[in-house]
Parts: C-alpha cells; sequence; structure tokens
C-alpha cells in the first residue's frame, strides 16, 4: 500500500491531518511508510492530482470519493464531516479508505493465484491517463 500525505505550506491543517492519518496507520498496524509532498506550485498539484491541502492518498487515490474526479487545485481543501466541513478528513473517512485499498490488493493477489493456477499466461500492462480519468489498477490480458 502506498500512501502519500501532500500539502501545501502555511496550511493550518496539515500538521492535525498528518497526526490523525498516523494514528489510523497505527490503530490499524499499518507500518506502511508515509510519502510526505510539499506541493510547491499549480504544476505539482496537476502533476499529484492534488485536490487542496491537506490531502492524503491511498495507492494513488484520493480518500475523498465524492472527489476524486474533480480537477487539481493548487489551494486549501475542506472535507463533509457530519456536521459542516472541516479543514481535516473526517477518521472514518481515512478507514474508509485503506480498507478499500487493502481490499483491491486482496482481489488482485486472487485474481494472480487464479490466472496462475489455470496455466494461462497473464500480462500485467499499464495504463496512464490524463485529465479526469481515474486511474485503473489490476488489468491482467490473458495470452
Amino acid at each position: 500500500m502506498k500512501i502519500r500525505f501532500l500539502y501545501i505550506e502555511g496550511c493550518p491543517h496539515a500538521e492535525e491531518a498528518l497526526n490523525l492519518l498516523r494514528q489510523v496507520l497505527d490503530e490499524k498496524g499499518i507500518n506502511e511508510e508515509i510519502e510526505i509532498i510539499e506541493i510547491k506550485c499549480a504544476e505539482d498539484a496537476k502533476r499529484y492530482n492534488f485536490l487542496g491541502s491537506p490531502s492524503i492518498q491511498i495507492n494513488g487515490i484520493d480518500i475523498e470519493k465524492d472527489r476524486r474526479n474533480e480537477q487539481p487545485t493548487f489551494g486549501c481543501r475542506v472535507y463533509r464531516a457530519k456536521k459542516g466541513y472541516k479543514g481535516i478528513p473526517p477518521k472514518e473517512m481515512i478507514i474508509k479508505a485503506i480498507e478499500e485499498a487493502e481490499k483491491t490488493v486482496k482481489k488482485t493477489k486472487i485474481m494472480e493465484e487464479e490466472v496462475a493456477g489455470s496455466g494461462l499466461q497473464a500480462t500485467p500492462i499499464v495504463l496512464l491517463f490524463s485529465g479526469r480519468q481515474p486511474p485503473i489498477h489490476n488489468l491482467l490480458f490473458l495470452a
């Protein structure tokens, strides 16, 4: 699992959001390294599909499901919470994104085992997308 924490300098919520992310990872027993990235310009925002500061991505996908197809932005961010909006993501949102990523990894392993047991040869491919299209993971072509 690849975990990214993205922020802009001076973000008043970055430290609190990073601490919350670390807390959730600790509680779930996940020892993955957090890649911390400072977004310095609009080009960086596009490169990392940054949706505002602070942002958390799991395997390159933003944790806020409803906003994943939005355009990158170089600025501040608010998250929908049970009672209005906040500058940090709700703990439940982080947990749900991690669990979603864990399920994807598990499904991929099952698919790989099934292909290996079938005698077919699988060729993994990588697709690159630009614009608003989300990344696609775990594609296998059977030969």
